[in-house]
């Protein structure tokens, strides 16, 4: 393996590390409304990468994930040049429709 082989698969490593912790994080604030995954309408995820190979491996995760029902609605995957907090790589945008309690 080169170097470059080395880093890349080190980098593709992290993103799917941090996509791990966003999906808990998702996870976990869902569940504090009431909600789950079947509840999600629509998802954004970003991802510190303009390699399309690491866009698809976060994707991929995703997918594997407890939180996948969530992707089967409106998704977005974007490769952006930086997110809002130093070392940050993923976020993901979860919007979801609560039913109305009588």
């Amino acid at each position: 393996m080169t170097l470059a082989a080395a880093g890349a698969t080190r980098n593709h490593l992290l993103h799917v590390r941090a996509g791990v912790s966003v999906v808990w994080n998702a996870l976990a604030a869902l569940h504090s409304v009431g909600a789950g995954p079947e509840h999600v309408v629509r998802t954004v995820i970003y991802v510190v990468s303009a390699d399309q190979a690491v866009l698809a491996q976060v994707w991929r995760r995703f997918l594997a994930s407890p939180l996948a029902a969530a992707f089967t609605t409106a998704s977005t995957l974007l490769g952006v040049a930086q997110l809002g907090f130093t070392g940050q790589l993923v976020e993901l945008d979860v919007t979801s429709a609560l039913p109305e309690t009588p």
